[in-house]
């Protein structure tokens, strides 16, 4: 009996080699050069459009070249702004800037600025401080215009609190006296409310110098007002008033207007 041996051939099969998939790292590579160039865009056209708007800002507000002037575009992307038409917030630092007789450090915040200077802002909002010494130029109106029977000396702004030195006439004598006010607004004017009265060290109501100084009492005890239109450009009014520290911050806002270099040169006037 003859036994059949049958020889079984194995065959070795190389491993079928694939080829990775490349194309998601390049696509993710070319997103994120895409992301870059428009981020250094951007960047490069917020850096254009913040010196373009210092330069018309400098020549509007009639700024120095020595002054410092400091320009924010905010709101989202700014080539996205520029396509539709306008930028949505930007912000303006004026320190030192006179504005008529007064002068301080002024902040402009102006919201929809449009590329087309034709065609109206949507608004401005313009925070100014000055400390006492502007205060003075504006109360120093109120004795020239006889508003006040007596002259005032000095004005201090301390505590949150404006102090008037003065002098009152008490039996023939001039009797140094401070009159505490209180600012405001109303009507776009300057408003000083007198809360207290300081004369020879005793302290008076208003009420207190009404009744016992006669018709002088009742004219010092009065509300006063200052109109601050012919300071402050046309189409701007003053809002809010209020005392900050050392200054006093001026609250003036302005809607629909056209936002050019003649802006700032033209200004209100008092009734």
């Amino acid at each position: 009996m003859t036994e059949s041996i049958e020889t079984i051939e194995i065959i070795e099969v190389a491993p079928v080699k694939r080829r990775r998939r490349r194309w998601p790292i390049v696509l993710a590579v070319v997103v994120v050069v895409l992301i870059v160039v428009v981020v250094v865009a951007d960047f490069v056209a917020r850096g254009f459009a913040e010196r373009l708007i210092a330069d018309k800002a400098r020549t509007a507000l009639g700024v120095s070249a020595s002054t410092p002037l400091e320009v924010t575009v905010g709101g989202g992307p700014v080539l996205l702004q520029a396509a539709g038409g306008k930028l949505d917030d930007v912000r303006i630092e004026a320190p030192g800037l006179s504005v008529g007789d007064l002068r301080g450090d002024a902040v402009l915040t102006v919201h929809g600025v449009p590329f087309d200077q034709s065609k109206p802002l949507d608004t401005a909002d313009l925070r100014f401080s000055t400390d006492d010494t502007g205060l003075s130029s504006l109360i120093s109106g109120l004795t020239k215009g006889q508003d006040l029977p007596v002259t005032i000396s000095g004005v201090t702004i301390a505590k949150g609190a404006v102090q008037l030195a003065t002098e009152v006439p008490v039996f023939g004598a001039k009797i140094p006296a401070a009159i505490a006010v209180a600012p405001g607004a109303k009507g776009g004017q300057i408003t000083l409310t007198p809360t207290s009265f300081s004369i020879s060290g005793a302290t008076f109501t208003p009420a207190d110098v009404s009744k016992n100084l006669g018709t002088l009492g009742t004219e010092l005890a009065q509300t006063r007002t200052i109109c601050v239109a012919n300071q402050l450009p046309k189409g701007f009014r003053l809002e809010s008033l209020r005392v900050s520290g050392s200054d006093l911050v001026l609250g003036v806002t302005a809607k629909s207007v056209v936002l050019g270099s003649e802006l700032f040169h033209s200004k209100g006037s008092c009734p």
